[in-house]
């Protein structure tokens, strides 16, 4: 069954502690069979783009949960100085 039902209600649900309630950085991207954001797993946008390289969305958008949540620090900026910005 491949058909997407519009549901009757949504959870709610608030990811929230320190650091390590979500991470910092991004996550490493898997294949879309193993790793696809699910339909209906959201998050609020805070950020130009869904994750780097992906589409443009504007602050507070109702967007896919995807391998690089979006945090409240801007993070995108930091990461090992030998990994290339698209890792």
């Amino acid at each position: 069954m491949d058909t997407i039902i519009s549901p009757d209600y949504y959870y709610v649900l608030t990811v929230a502690g320190q650091s390590n309630a979500m991470a910092y950085g991004e996550g490493l991207p898997l294949p879309d069979r193993e790793d696809a954001p699910h339909p209906r797993i959201k998050q609020l946008a805070r950020f130009a783009h869904t994750h780097p390289g992906g589409p443009s969305c504007h602050f507070n958008d109702i967007i896919p949960l995807t391998h690089c949540p979006h945090d409240v620090q801007d993070m995108q900026g930091y990461h090992h100085p030998l990994a290339t910005n698209h890792q």
